[in-house]
C-alpha cells in the first residue's frame, strides 16, 4: 500500500465515518494515527496514540432502496478519540509515507 491508496481511502471512506487511521502493533499495545480530509480540502491528523484511547460504537442496519436493492449502512459514534490537528498537504503526505515505511497499516 502506498500514499495514493491511503489517500483515496481517506477521501472516500472518510466521507461516511469521518475518520480513517493507521495502526501498528498488536491489539493490546497498538499505536494509531487518526487521519481526516474534509470537503474543503483540509488535512488533519492526530499524534501517535495508543489504541485504547479510541472508543467507538458501530451500528449496522439495512437500507431498502426504491429500486428494490438493499445496502448495509454502518453508523459510527465516537465516544473518545485523539484530538486532530490541521496540517499542510505536504506534511500530511510525508507523515503518512513515513508511517507506512515504519509498518503502519490502514484501518477504518
Amino acid at each position: 500500500m502506498n500514499y495514493s491508496d491511503v489517500f483515496e481511502i481517506v477521501k472516500e471512506y472518510g466521507k461516511r465515518t469521518g475518520f480513517v487511521w493507521l495502526t501498528k502493533g498488536t491489539l493490546n499495545d497498538a499505536q494509531c494515527v487518526m487521519l481526516k480530509y474534509d470537503t474543503t480540502r483540509r488535512y488533519f491528523m492526530s499524534q501517535i496514540t495508543p489504541s485504547r484511547d479510541f472508543v467507538r460504537e458501530c451500528e449496522t442496519h439495512v437500507e431498502y432502496r426504491k429500486n428494490g436493492e438493499t445496502a448495509l449502512i454502518t453508523t459510527t459514534t465516537w465516544k473518545a478519540r485523539p484530538t486532530l490537528q490541521r496540517v499542510p498537504k505536504d506534511v500530511f503526505k510525508s507523515n503518512v509515507e513515513q508511517l507506512l515505511k515504519e509498518g503502519y497499516t490502514i484501518s477504518f
